[in-house]
This record gives C-alpha cells, structure tokens and sequence, in this order.
C-alpha cells in the first residue's frame, strides 16, 4: 500500500489546462491544430482536431467551417452543406462581410456537388455581403454559364476579374467622398479573407 501511494505521488499528473486558460482558447488550440493539419492534406487528423474542437465549444464558427471545408474537400458535400447550412442560418444583411465568406463556402460546395440554382441563391448572398470579394464574383459567374445565363455569367467573371487585378480598397479610401455605399463601406472596414 505504501509503495503504491509512492509511485502515485512520483506519476505525472494528467495534463490540465493552464491557470488563466479559458475553453475558447483550447478550442483555438484545436483548431489551428486542425488548420494546419488540413493545410498539411491530412484531411481526417484535421477533421478530428476540429471535432475536438467543437467538443470543447460546438459554437465555435472557424472549426465548424473548417469541419466543413476538410469534408468539401474529400468531396463528402453530404456532411459539409448542412454545416455551412447552419453557420449561414441566422445571418442578414446586417451581418456585413464578416459573414459573406460562409454564404461563398456553401455556394461553391452547392456548384461542385451540381446543385447549381441553391449555389446561384449562396452566392450571390455572398456577393452581397462582401461586394468585395472575388472568389465570390468567380463561383457566381461559374454558376450562372451552368445555368446557361452567358451574358450574366461573362458579367460576373468580369467582376472577379476587375478585384483581382485592382486594389478597390485604396481607390475607395483614396476618393473619400461622393456617394457613400454603406455595404461597400463595411466591406472596406473588414479585412481580407484568406
């Protein structure tokens, strides 16, 4: 008996969370764990770092979009739809840009799994919220000639192309005046997405 609370006491304890560390910061933990698993292609080690993630806080919007993103990319849109489905349940206009990124996501996944009038709806909500985002002009512009909408389609990829090659963001800041846009002003406030 003895003996056995000496080699109790000389164990190591069971790792704990740091003085101080709060649940959102080891969901973080997780989640960039599973960011750079993902980046890495290992598709399912990234996937479990973010469902540990979502254990640790199921709120938490970047592992839930990571989950999905790593499903969409192993082509499983069965899984990936109804995550990003629900991320853009609640969102508005009033949302800003923040929230386009998500509405992007999900159309792109709709136009890969063949779904093209649901990514039509997505991604022009996408455009809508972040009119400063390319990667969304570029899907709806992809959706609309699947839908054999050329003239709109061509409009779109114009669109996308025009915010690839320019920087709106200085031309805008550099105006400083005239007609204000209040979506392309929060668009302007928000930062680039990755």
């Amino acid at each position: 008996l003895c003996s056995g609370v000496l080699l109790l006491a000389c164990s190591t304890p069971s790792p704990r969370p740091a003085v101080g560390t709060t649940v959102s910061s080891t969901a973080d933990d997780c989640y960039l764990r599973g960011r750079n698993l993902y980046l890495a292609r290992r598709y399912d080690e990234a996937i479990a770092a973010y469902q540990a993630a979502l254990r640790i806080d199921g709120t938490h919007v970047n592992a839930r979009n990571g989950l999905a993103i790593a499903y969409a990319e192993q082509r499983d849109f069965a899984r990936a739809i109804p995550i990003w489905r629900e991320l853009t349940r609640d969102v508005t206009m009033a949302s800003g840009p923040a929230s386009g990124f998500l509405f992007a996501n999900l159309g792109y996944a709709y136009l890969l799994s063949g779904d093209f009038d649901a990514a039509q709806v997505a991604l022009e909500k996408a455009c809508l919220l972040d009119p400063l985002s390319q990667r969304a002009w570029q899907y709806l512009g992809e959706t609309l000639l699947k839908l054999g909408q050329e003239a709109r389609g061509h409009q779109m990829l114009r669109q996308a192309e025009a915010l690839r090659e320019h920087d709106f963001r200085a031309d805008y800041a550099t105006a400083n005046g005239g007609t204000r846009l209040p979506a392309i002003e929060q668009a302007i406030k928000t930062g680039q997405h990755p």
